[in-house]
């Protein structure tokens, strides 16, 4: 994986720790709106080299 790609993932990842420390939310600017996890939607934050929120990530 390329430096900077990996360096700008830890980046996204580390500041929705933060927030979500912080605020108790992880949504932040450099991310896509993160709704809050419910059975319905399941909605999951996929962090890689472009961080999407997807609903039902996984048949349950």
């Amino acid at each position: 994986m390329d430096t900077r790609v990996r360096d700008g993932l830890a980046r996204t990842m580390h500041r929705a720790w933060i927030s979500f420390i912080r605020t108790g939310d992880p949504n932040h600017p450099a991310v896509p709106r993160w709704d809050r996890y419910d059975l319905r939607s399941r909605t999951t934050m996929r962090f890689d080299t472009v961080t999407t929120a997807v609903s039902h990530p996984a048949p349950h």
